[in-house]
């Protein structure tokens, strides 16, 4: 049986799914990497608020390559993506392309991450209360069993897979009250945190039975919920929209339905026929 290298990196028969090319030993000599041993790196190895840390992600990432060169900038990273771009300029259409032709698992995970940077991550001037003024702002503080959020905000839990081993991956996001949650282009959901009192969190500020974790999950309990089921989704405009919309849409199925069911009847209904004879 092999040992993925991730969860054994000193292992020297260690194994990475695929391409043996996503193999990568102290990042191949990128300095930020050096002491990380073995790594696979046909995902990205991280969550993508962390590179809010990095000058020049304030604004939308608009290149998978370029999303990628961001890891290379942060003080520690376990892989060299940009040995991934064939050679060309991180953000161009030549890097992407090379990218997801040659590296399809790779270019997946971190176009799924690139996406939820640009929803969840940077800030937009319009869509957030006053309380929130960087891209910054948009992570929630965890100290402890706690986790805040913005005034005007409350802390949510996105759930959403790795594109590539359905992986269920977690993460901590900030979302203005009563506001209309956005829809993405993959599999995910979106949960409340569990409160001491096992109540669902809807305010900006709240205690857990336990240390909120981002990341991988194996099971279908939520992080910080004291191992029960992850809180039930917020309930958005869009949901309710989409219910009284499914309704009216079975109304006028049904009601439809009787009216070819009754003028089929009417079809087949023999006709009475009143016969008139002259005396």
């Amino acid at each position: 049986m092999s040992i993925n290298c991730n969860s054994s990196p000193e292992n020297n028969f260690c194994m990475c799914s695929g391409n043996p090319d996503y193999i990568q030993y102290n990042a191949e000599g990128l300095s930020s990497g050096k002491g990380a041993g073995s790594r696979c790196c046909d995902i990205v190895n991280a969550m993508p608020d962390i590179i809010q840390k990095v000058p020049g992600t304030e604004n939308e990432i608009s290149s998978t390559s370029k999303y990628l060169d961001f890891f290379s900038k942060l003080d520690f990273t376990p892989c060299d993506y940009t040995r991934y771009f064939g050679g060309y300029e991180a953000g161009t259409a030549e890097a992407d392309s090379y990218l997801r032709k040659n590296y399809q698992e790779l270019f997946d995970s971190a176009e799924r991450q690139r996406i939820i940077y640009n929803t969840f991550f940077v800030y937009k001037q319009g869509r957030y209360p006053s309380s929130i003024t960087l891209g910054t702002d948009l992570v929630p503080i965890i100290s402890g069993n706690t986790i805040k959020s913005p005034t005007g905000t409350i802390p949510l839990i996105l759930n959403y897979y790795d594109g590539v081993h359905n992986e269920s991956q977690y993460i901590f996001i900030v979302w203005p009250k009563g506001k209309e949650l956005p829809i993405l282009p993959f599999r995910y959901k979106f949960f409340y945190f569990f409160d001491l009192h096992d109540n669902e969190c809807k305010n900006d500020y709240c205690t857990t039975h336990f240390s909120p974790s981002r990341g991988i999950s194996f099971s279908s309990k939520g992080p910080g919920n004291n191992g029960k089921l992850l809180g039930s989704p917020p309930l958005t405009n869009f949901t309710i929209t989409m219910i009284v919309v499914g309704i009216i849409i079975a109304v006028i199925l049904i009601f439809s339905i009787l009216l070819i069911v009754n003028r089929y009847r009417y079809d087949k209904k023999p006709i009475n026929q009143k016969i008139i004879t002259r005396v």
